[in-house]
């Protein structure tokens, strides 16, 4: 439990850097700015952690099934972790787009009307990405799973890149819109490195399960 909890926790630790990163950016961009991110990343946090839990159960299913050798299992879980991840997207993502100006004011109250927009453009542009999130809790926890806990703390790294990426650009002329799109580029690139060493890691074990 150790080997497996204390990494886990480190990466999520430097996931966190790169959110303080961001933070810094968006305090530069005005009070504003900072009251809308701050309101949409809550309703964001709201519908991913869901996503995150499916992940939870995906790394002890895996353990699991590891374990016991069944790589029919493991393949499946994987298959059925996505599909679950890619269903529950979509629907969030129209929820959102439905009701996202009523929850950012029950969030904000009424103030400003251009923080509501700028919350607004938060979540529309997140809330398109969420396919990504849910994928990357599908893999990074079936490499905690079957004990490569070395691996995901690597994609940690990749958060911190994508994060650090969006606030540098935020600084510069993209302003706002590279806040927007710094979670999603923090989840895609720690995404593709998280498949790649699914599948080289299944292809080098070739269902003997000595992954």
């Amino acid at each position: 439990m150790t080997a497996i909890g204390i990494p886990m926790g480190f990466e999520y630790s430097i996931s966190a850097i790169g959110a303080i990163i961001m933070q810094d950016a968006i305090n530069r961009l005005g009070s504003n700015i900072m009251a809308a991110q701050s309101a949409a990343d809550k309703i964001r946090q709201l519908f991913t952690l869901p996503m995150e839990s499916v992940g939870a159960a995906m790394a002890t299913y895996q353990a699991q099934n590891f374990s016991a050798k069944n790589a029919k299992r493991i393949k499946q879980g994987i298959s059925n972790g996505v599909m679950i991840q890619i269903i529950y997207s979509v629907a969030a993502f129209v929820i959102i787009n439905l009701t996202k100006t009523s929850l950012v004011t029950a969030v904000l109250g009424t103030g400003s009307m251009q923080t509501v927009t700028k919350a607004n453009e938060y979540l529309t542009i997140i809330s398109f990405f969420f396919p990504v999130h849910g994928l990357l809790m599908i893999f990074r926890n079936t490499l905690q799973g079957w004990g490569h806990s070395l691996y995901a703390i690597v994609s940690g790294f990749g958060e911190l890149l994508g994060r650090s990426i969006g606030s540098l650009f935020a600084l510069g002329a993209a302003g706002y819109t590279a806040i927007c799109y710094s979670n999603p580029l923090a989840w895609a690139i720690s995404l593709v490195y998280c498949v790649i060493m699914t599948w080289k890691l299944f292809k080098q074990d070739k269902d003997g399960l000595a992954i």
